[in-house]
Order: structure tokens, then sequence, then C-alpha cells
């Protein structure tokens, strides 16, 4: 609190010193002698893993109209895994320590994945699974896209809208929509090129107004998301 004073308070076996604490390292100090990680400390009660910053700016949205009670750096964090970093994270604490451990850092993690499968019938990549698996057996959340990825969930007329004001210059054509297209894809105006779009531009669009959370499973998802970040929160 900005009225609040912090000392720190040691005896040596033979006397007490009192110390006024104020610079921030000294604060890191005083923390790790306690014994407390700053994760501890000032971490949200929960953490959502996503891919990348424009899957934040939907996941914030998404939370927004489905629970607007449960705000960011209260009762959730949102951090970045980075897609390529996937094969080099675990959800389980148990195993080697080559893995980076995302739920060491908060247990009550959560954990959103692009399927990145191109059809209905095509198989899911097997880091994706055994993530999942670590993460559900260990009482996290897990979500793997039901589409492509996150993108297939949004209004095909809606991103079409997006995508024009993103890319004035380059974008007309709507896309199909499909489930498993990749939606970000298109051909260049006046040449036989594709372009994939600005995803952090194109989510900024997007998330301006509401979303229509009618799509795949989006719905579903999210109220799982929800009652995992209010549970974690004791609400």
């Amino acid at each position: 609190m900005p009225e609040g004073q912090i000392f720190h308070v040691e005896n040596d076996g033979t006397s007490t010193s009192i110390t006024p604490i104020s610079a921030r390292a000294s604060r890191r100090l005083l923390t790790d002698r306690l014994g407390y990680f700053a994760s501890d400390i000032v971490q949200a009660n929960s953490i959502i893993w996503v891919e990348g910053p424009s899957d934040r700016l939907y996941v914030l949205k998404w939370i927004e109209q489905i629970a607007p009670e449960l705000k960011e750096g209260i009762h959730f964090s949102v951090m970045f895994y980075g897609g390529r970093l996937l094969s080099h994270l675990s959800g389980d604490s148990e195993l080697v320590e080559d893995f980076i451990n995302l739920k060491a850092l908060n247990q009550n993690s959560a954990i959103i994945l692009d399927s990145d499968r191109p059809s209905k019938t095509a198989r899911h990549n097997a880091t994706k699974k055994r993530v999942i698996g670590e993460f559900e057996s260990t009482d996290g959340f897990a979500w793997l896209t039901l589409g492509r990825e996150i993108e297939n969930y949004l209004d095909a007329d809606d991103l079409h809208e997006a995508l024009l004001k993103a890319h004035p210059n380059s974008y007309r054509e709507k896309a199909v929509g499909g489930q498993f297209d990749n939606l970000l894809n298109f051909p260049v105006v006046g040449g036989g090129k594709t372009k994939t779009a600005d995803k952090v531009k194109v989510a900024t669009l997007m998330t301006a107004t509401d979303l229509n959370l009618d799509i795949l499973d989006l719905k579903k998802q999210l109220n799982g998301l929800a009652s995992f970040i209010k549970a974690a929160n004791h609400l």
C-alpha cells in the first residue's frame, strides 16, 4: 500500500537489527531471504498460457464478454509460450529438467493450443496431446481449438471487414472461412502472391467491438475457462 512501510528485522544470535526497506533491490533480497518467489507475491491467482499477443487480445475480449467480473492482473494473467517452443514445454512437475515447467510458475494454469489441423481427418500433434494430458492430469485447464487455430473462432463477415481495414491496398476477396482454413492468408490484389495478415493488427480491430461467441465450441470452452479462473480465485 502507498502508506505502508517495510522493515527487515533480523537477529544474528546476539542482537536484533531493524532496517527500513525502500529500494526495489532490497525488497527482492528480503523476499528471497524469506523463501518467497516473486510469483508467490505479485502473480495473479491463475495463468492463461497462449501462443502470442493476438491470442491474448481475443482471450481478454472473450472473458470480458462471458465473465466481465474477472479482471486481468487480479484474477488471472496471460502469458505467451510461442508455438515453436511448445515441444519444450511441460505441465507435469515430475518430468525431466530439460523441459520448461509451466505449472511451476503457477499451479492454477490453463493453456490454449491451436490444433493446426488442415482437415477434420488430420491427427493431432503428439506434443500437443502430451501437453494437454499433463495439464488435465494435474487439475489444469487445456483447450485445443476445434478449428485450425484461434482465428477460426471468428465471424467470417467481421474478419473480412477487419482484413479490409488492416490491409486496404492488398486485400479484397473474402475467404470462404472454413473450420480448417488458414483465414489470415489471402491472395494479394493484382498478383499471384499470397500474403499473411498482420495478426495483431487484425486482432486489435476485431476486439474493438463484441465478438460472436456462437462459433464451433467457443462458448463451451469459455465457460470452462471462466469456471477454472473463478475456482482458482475462490469465487
